[in-house]
């Protein structure tokens, strides 16, 4: 995600797909990378073992 905010948007280094619509899967790359962030995060914090 910190990628794609400094790379993406900051800097114009690269770009998930070049064309006229990149903004459009520039946003969803870091939408999709959220949701993942968020599952991943949902996943670790119900781990019955990690409960006191």
């Amino acid at each position: 995600m910190l990628d794609d905010l400094v790379n993406h948007r900051l800097l114009g280094a690269h770009h998930v797909v070049h064309g006229p619509d990149r903004f459009w899967w520039n946003t969803g790359f870091l939408l999709a990378s959220a949701v993942l962030i968020g599952i991943g995060w949902y996943v670790v914090r119900s781990d019955p073992d990690e409960r006191t």
